[in-house]
């Protein structure tokens, strides 16, 4: 049910009952202008005025649901208040900043963008208008160059040569710009995270032009740009040429070492994948161990190097025991952060480290239907990112990231992944859209959290988190339960602020558990989601992850830094939260677990935090026994 149907017959169109609307949707929408405004206009006079207009001009008679033509027309006005105050130009930047969470951008660092942006700008414009086509359509729409040549009916070699031209060009005509050696140092590893942050948010921004986003097109260019700029200078293959793999596709075993013309393309039925490279393609075709990795922290190259933050296993029904861990390379780091990705295919016995170019770090999700959807979708820090080569490369697919879910359908004809960005995005993979998240009320919340029921989408229950501004000024942890596209009025979790992370149990539609928690608090509702009690922790520290089994066994990781050193631990619950036992307590768990998983072969693979020394643990015997393989 749309929020226009929700309306309608509650809302009529006298002054009482715009008052009455007003009033439930003021705090999201304020929200959720604030975030944009960035300290330009006043929020709240925006949202009147957004809200106003939209009433106004909102037609019931087409079904069009009223809360993203509200959205639409906030993004409109706010782009008006950042023209009016002559801002346009930091637009973007500064959209990627609230994206990111950065509220206080330096002054040093928006001269910089500013000054890279106008020589960008003037770079691109000296480009022939046929080599502007083909770095937009590549760059910035992130075709491939097979879609490219179909659509400007020539050879992916002239694609391909096109694009190396450019970038040559681009390169010249940039660095010959009066001004930009002095500001942009592009050879740095600092200068190169910068530029890949702006370049990825602009550029997953494009994406959503369609749903009148509210970035520039002068700024999408201005990534676009940059992207090629740094793949230029730094030798990093640009987008691979395979489309993403889905169920039922077939990718060749090997590929060949030159692209053949378009007369020789090896043909394939539809819902095929071809896999084609060049000279120019040869780290996106290389197996991942002969990739360079990511950011950096190229030295590490074993999981007891590493520092993780999460461990995401395939699904328990498949029989696969691949696992991926997520974290950070503590060495050979030249920037705040240098992610890592590692994958294991045995159940923790051997691991790789993955090339991850372009990977930030963040949430791994996997299809329900992997194998045979191998793609890896990851909601980092500013941006869900996917990869259909195994990791080697990563690309955005929406303008932020941070917090979301997938649907438990993914792979059985529901394709989509909420993200938690105010006011809450959903992207369709089928399609590649990505359209604001219909839900009334709207959660309340910079970034949402989301457990969907396990039998999504027939059980079409999902719990939201967010927030809830009290008195006293500070956030409020809620979570709400919703139907179809209703919510239910928040439960308020006393102690937590900003939102719960969330985790229905497999047995959510028999049972109605589920957990919220955040800090040191715990929370479990028996009631799908109606009423929350407190669960008293086992244990000292903070809650890292809470993961559970189909069989609703529970692992609970703790960790916390204390003035007397590292504290933590791992325990287990087979009576769905009531009690819990701990696990390898006189092992390096006891300090502190940061991540945990439990694999289909009955392995469970454990994270030490990072201030008791990192690495992973694994148990092959339900957590009698530890070691470093299992």
């Amino acid at each position: 049910m749309g929020v226009a149907v929700a309306i309608e017959p509650a809302y009529g169109q006298d002054d009482q009952a715009f008052t009455a609307l007003y009033r439930e949707v003021r705090e999201p929408l304020v929200a959720y202008c604030r975030r944009l405004t960035n300290g330009v206009g006043d929020p709240e006079a925006i949202a009147q005025e957004a809200l106003l207009r939209a009433w106004q001009s909102w037609d019931r008679t087409t079904g069009r649901p009223l809360w993203p033509w509200v959205l639409t027309v906030a993004r409109n006005l706010v782009i008006d208040e950042h023209r009016r105050t002559g801002r346009r130009t930091a637009l973007a930047s500064r959209a990627a900043m609230a994206a990111t969470g950065d509220r206080f951008p330096d002054p040093e660092g928006e001269i910089m963008r500013a000054a890279e942006h106008d020589a960008v700008r003037r770079a691109f414009d000296g480009l022939p208008a046929p080599y502007q086509t083909v770095v937009q359509l590549h760059h910035v729409e992130g075709r491939s160059y097979q879609e490219i040549a179909d659509l400007q009916d020539v050879t992916t070699e002239t694609v391909r040569g096109m694009l190396r031209r450019a970038r040559h060009a681009l390169r010249a005509a940039y660095v010959r710009l009066e001004g930009v050696p002095a500001v942009v140092a592009v050879g740095t590893a600092f200068r190169r995270l910068r530029l890949r942050t702006d370049a990825l948010a602009a550029r997953a921004q494009v994406r959503l032009a369609e749903t009148n986003a509210f970035f520039l097109p002068v700024d999408a260019v201005r990534g676009a740009v940059a992207v090629a700029l740094i793949f230029g200078a730094t030798g990093v293959a640009p987008a691979r040429t395979t489309p993403p793999r889905r169920p039922g596709s077939v990718e060749m075993a090997a590929a060949p070492a030159t692209v053949p013309s378009r007369a020789h393309t090896t043909s394939t039925t539809r819902g095929e994948a071809t896999s084609t490279t060049a000279p120019e393609d040869a780290l996106a075709a290389a197996s991942p161990s002969g990739l360079p990795f990511g950011l950096g922290g190229n030295d590490v190259t074993t999981p007891e190097e590493a520092y993780f933050t999460q461990l995401a296993p395939t699904d328990q029904t498949n029989g696969d025991n691949t696992v991926f861990a997520v974290g950070d390379a503590p060495r050979g780091c030249a920037t705040v952060s240098c992610p890592v990705l590692f994958r294991s295919a045995d159940g923790g016995a051997t691991w790789q480290r993955v090339a991850a170019t372009g990977f930030r770090g963040g949430s791994v999700m996997l299809p329900p239907a992997w194998p045979a959807d191998n793609r890896i979708f990851v909601l980092g820090p500013d941006a869900l990112q996917e990869s259909s080569d195994g990791g080697a490369t990563f690309i955005a697919r929406t303008p932020a990231g941070r917090t979301g879910a997938m649907s438990p359908g993914f792979s059985s004809g529901d394709p989509v992944i909420w993200v938690g960005f105010a006011p809450g995005w959903v992207f369709h993979d089928d399609t590649r859209a990505v359209t604001p998240l219909q839900m009334w009320p709207p959660p309340v919340a910079d970034y949402a959290t989301y457990a969907f029921s396990p039998a999504w989408p027939a059980d079409n229950r999902v719990l939201l988190g967010g927030w809830n501004l009290g008195d006293d000024g500070l956030q409020s942890a809620t979570v709400t339960r919703c139907r179809n596209s209703t919510c239910s009025v928040p439960v308020v979790l006393p102690g937590l602020i900003g939102s719960p992370e969330l985790l229905a149990l497999p047995s959510f539609v028999q049972t109605g558990t589920a957990f919220a928690w955040s800090g040191d608090r715990l929370f479990r509702t028996d009631d799908a989601g109606g009423s929350y009690h407190r669960v008293r922790l086992p244990g000292p520290g903070k809650v890292s992850t809470l993961v559970a089994t189909r069989s609703d066994q529970l692992f609970l990781a703790l960790a916390e830094v204390t003035p007397d050193g590292p504290v933590g631990g791992l325990y287990l619950s087979t009576d769905r939260g009531t009690t819990w036992r701990q696990l390898g307590a006189h092992t390096a768990l006891s300090t502190g677990v940061s991540a945990v998983a439990a694999l289909h072969n009955g392995n469970i693979l454990a994270a030490v935090q990072p201030t008791a020394g990192g690495g992973l643990l694994c148990s092959a015997d339900g957590g009698g026994t530890w070691r470093r393989r299992c």
